[in-house]
């Protein structure tokens, strides 16, 4: 069994491991509102939610909305 600081450490090392994936060069995706739901595992509901209140970031073209992966990878790694 691991001790709490061994916990800690792991996690210390997850975030940076996921932070540099985050960061890397890679191409960038362009999500539908669906495919953001499918993505994070949650209700297109939700989603719609979190653009209501400015919360998430997304680009809207006429009456099409957008995400782009990599942003939002960043922002759920921030806000956990």
């Amino acid at each position: 069994m691991l001790t709490p600081q061994e916990l800690r450490q792991i996690g210390n090392i997850v975030e940076r491991v996921v932070s540099k994936v985050i960061s890397s060069n890679t191409p960038d995706r362009v999500l539908t509102t669906k495919q953001v739901a499918q993505v994070y595992n949650t209700t297109t509901g939700a989603i719609y939610q979190l653009i209501h209140t400015n919360s998430i970031p997304f680009h809207k073209k006429g009456s099409k909305l957008y995400f782009s992966k990599k942003e939002l990878d960043e922002y759920f790694t921030r806000e956990g």
